[in-house]
């Protein structure tokens, strides 16, 4: 996760975010029975990642302040740490890639530990996840980078779907990855401080 401190890798990971926020929210795809295209406008877009467990007494707060921030211009994503199962109480969403890709920013960021609720923005700022103006503070100062316009193409045949993409105004060294979301999911908390 070294190549986070160039930054492209959030920036391409915001762009082809809102362009998928787009193409679901506004509605701005032409779509046929395989096909269909959307693109983003060049305004800038604040990624959101909370790192958090059903585990943690202190994250439901921070998973509130999340849910608030859901809107246009921010992509906000809820990532389950897997460290907080060894505590009596297994989260359902909890994944060791989230654990893994949260002590990449902790070396990025060059803290010695990870902790809960944790909020990144944009990949460049980490703090409390439940600290709701300090986010909002760094998620104005994330949206005034410059945005830059992509337009995907989507074309499914089958059970495969292939994406093309373009993109003007960003870095040659921009890259696009692809993220699978859900939303909306729920689940009981039976046990420990959250029940």
């Amino acid at each position: 996760m070294a190549y986070a401190k160039r930054g492209f890798l959030f920036l391409s990971v915001l762009l082809f975010a809102a362009s998928l926020t787009w193409l679901s929210r506004l509605g701005r795809a032409q779509e046929t029975n395989r096909h269909a295209r959307a693109t983003s406008g060049g305004r800038p877009v604040a990624l959101v990642e909370l790192f958090t467990s059903e585990g943690c007494s202190s994250c439901p707060p921070a998973d509130e302040v999340l849910r608030g921030l859901d809107g246009e211009g921010i992509i906000p994503l809820s990532f389950h740490v897997d460290y907080w199962n060894r505590l009596g109480w297994r989260d359902p969403f909890s994944d060791a890639a989230f654990t893994e890709r949260q002590r990449a920013y902790a070396r990025v960021f060059d803290e010695g530990r990870v902790y809960t609720p944790q909020a990144v923005v944009n990949g460049r700022f980490g703090l409390v996840g439940s600290r709701a103006a300090a986010l909002r503070a760094r998620i104005r100062e994330a949206s005034r980078l410059t945005g830059a316009t992509v337009e995907l193409s989507l074309h499914r045949d089958g059970r495969e779907l292939e994406v093309s993409h373009e993109v003007e105004g960003a870095s040659a060294q921009a890259a696009v990855h692809l993220a699978l979301v859900e939303s909306q999911l729920e689940t009981n908390v039976r046990r420990g401080e959250n029940r």
